[in-house]
């Protein structure tokens, strides 16, 4: 993690709402399936101030082609399916969807890999 990371692999979402006067920026590190949902493994997502786990969430999913919704296909309130990661704790969903946000958070995204 640091400066070396390959800069063609970041992308950055603007926020849904235009006329933000101050507001953070949350880095994404999405795994799988999810990263080709949302067409990017590394991307760093403005939002407003106060904002939290779902806003992101809706943020990150609202321009994927897909149209996969917080309860949706990869069903990302179920952490027994996804981990779902904030600066290194694991988060508990759906409970931590009303979490709120820093600036400069640090969120994965990362599918439970099953077998046998």
């Amino acid at each position: 993690m640091g400066n070396s990371e390959n800069p063609t692999k970041q992308g950055t979402r603007k926020p849904a709402k235009s006329g933000i006067e101050k507001g953070i920026s949350v880095t994404v590190r999405a795994f799988g399936e999810i990263s080709e949902c949302i067409g990017n493994k590394h991307l760093v997502v403005q939002l407003e101030s106060g904002s939290n786990i779902a806003d992101l969430l809706r943020a990150l999913f609202e321009s994927s082609k897909e149209q996969i919704s917080l309860k949706g296909e990869f069903n990302l309130t179920d952490s027994g399916i996804y981990l779902v990661i904030l600066d290194g704790e694991t988060l508990t969903m759906p409970q931590d969807l009303e979490l709120e946000l820093r600036d400069g958070a640090d969120f994965l995204l990362i599918p439970v890999i099953e077998g046998g």
